[in-house]
C-alpha cells in the first residue's frame, strides 16, 4: 500500500503546479487532469445548461479511473484535483442554480453513491486557497481560450461552495495552503508544507511496514 495525495481548490489556485512539485520532491507518480482532451469542457463554458450534466458524468468516470490508477502505484501518487470536488462544488452549484434538472442531479448522486464507497481513500488532501482577484489574473495569464469568459462572480460563487465543503470534509488528513503567497524557490509556506508532508510520509511508512 502506497500513499495517495490529492490537491484541491478553486480554478486557478495552483493545483497542478503544486502536484508537480510534490511529485518531484517526494518521488510520487503524478496524475494530472488533461484539460485539452476533455470532450465537453469547451462546450460547457459556452453553454452551461446544455453540457453541465454531461460534463459532470464525464468527470465522475475520469476521476474514478484516475483514482484507481493512482492507487496502484508502488511509490505513491499525487492527483491534481480530488474526486470529491465535483459532487460537492460543481454539481451542487448546477442544481442550486437550476443549470441541471432535479432528475439529472438525482441520477448523478445515484451513480456517485454507488461508486465512491468502493474507491481508494486519500491519505492527504492539500487544499489551496487564494483570493479571487489572484485566481482571475492567473486564469487570464495561462490563456486557455474556453476559460476567458470566467467572471469574478463565477469564481466567488465557487469559492463559497469550497469554503463550505472544506470546513466539513473529514475523510482524510487536510493541509491548508495559502497559494497566493506560495513560492517554490523557498519561503515559510513551502518549507512548512514540505516538513509536514515529510513527517506524515515517515509515519505512514512506519505504520505500514
Amino acid at each position: 500500500m502506497a500513499i495517495l495525495i490529492s490537491t484541491a481548490g478553486n480554478i486557478g489556485a495552483g493545483k497542478t503546479t503544486l502536484a508537480k512539485w510534490l511529485g518531484n520532491n517526494f518521488n510520487l507518480e503524478l496524475n494530472t487532469e488533461v484539460v485539452n482532451d476533455n470532450r465537453y469542457l469547451s462546450d460547457y463554458y459556452s453553454d452551461f445548461n446544455s453540457y453541465a450534466f454531461r460534463l459532470a458524468i464525464h468527470f465522475l468516470s475520469l476521476r474514478a479511473s484516475q483514482l484507481l490508477k493512482a492507487s496502484a502505484s508502488l511509490n505513491g501518487s499525487v492527483i491534481d484535483r480530488s474526486i470529491y470536488e465535483d459532487p460537492e462544488i460543481f454539481v451542487r452549484k448546477f442544481n442550486d442554480e437550476k443549470i441541471i434538472e432535479k432528475r439529472d442531479y438525482d441520477t448523478y448522486f445515484d451513480l456517485w453513491n454507488l461508486i465512491h464507497p468502493h474507491l481508494p481513500k486519500l491519505d492527504i488532501l492539500i487544499y489551496l486557497y487564494c483570493p479571487v482577484d489572484v485566481l482571475l489574473k492567473r486564469i487570464k495569464k495561462r490563456g486557455r481560450s474556453y476559460e476567458q469568459s470566467i467572471s469574478v462572480d463565477f469564481l466567488n460563487t465557487l469559492q463559497n461552495y469550497y469554503n463550505e465543503w472544506i470546513n466539513k470534509f473529514n475523510l482524510c488528513k487536510i493541509i491548508k495552503v495559502d497559494s497566493a503567497n506560495l513560492s517554490y524557490t523557498g519561503g515559510e509556506e513551502i518549507e512548512k508544507l514540505k516538513t509536514e508532508i515529510t513527517e506524515y510520509i515517515r509515519k505512514y511508512k512506519s505504520d505500514h511496514q
